[in-house]
């Protein structure tokens, strides 16, 4: 059953109310008490869905007695998302997001490396690799570990 409630929710572009009136709502448009835990519930679950935002604060609702004067909102659009801040590494250097390659991708970056190398001249750039597979349970690793030393002294999977 989907019970609609635009009494308790102001008229902006981005409507507003507080739990306890979108709970008085709720009781008055029943026309009879509602039990606090099961209203709580779905609140809470909107809320994680995202569906209804905490004006301010974080966390779940606990209470109408505590939480009751909380704001929540709907907003009309989702936020835009932050850029996150540079990666910096224990010594202070600047590192790129996480990217997984193909092989094909590590050719394209090897023939794209003297162009890269330009723009990041005097910063002495570091490249640092990792190498997922899917294990099989008979798999043999150690040409590829014999492969992988040959690169870089103790490089192995």
């Amino acid at each position: 059953m989907v019970i609609t409630l635009p009494a308790a929710w102001t008229n902006e572009s981005e409507p507003k109310t507080t739990v306890v009136a979108l709970y008085a709502e709720l009781k008055a448009k029943r026309s009879r008490p509602w039990p606090p835990k099961p209203f709580l519930d779905s609140l809470n679950a909107a809320l994680g869905q995202g569906f209804v935002h905490r004006a301010s604060g974080t966390g779940p609702i606990s209470s109408l007695q505590h939480d009751g004067g909380v704001e929540l909102t709907i907003r009309s659009e989702a936020p835009k998302p932050q850029e996150p801040p540079p990666i910096l590494t224990p010594a202070g250097r600047r590192a790129s997001s996480l990217a997984v390659l193909s092989i094909a991708e590590i050719q394209d970056l090897a023939e794209e490396i003297h162009t890269l190398s330009k723009p990041l001249a005097g910063m002495e750039p570091q490249i640092e690799v990792r190498i997922t597979v899917k294990t099989k349970s008979n798999g043999d690793l150690s040409l590829a570990n014999s492969i992988l030393e040959k690169i870089k002294a103790g490089w192995k999977l």
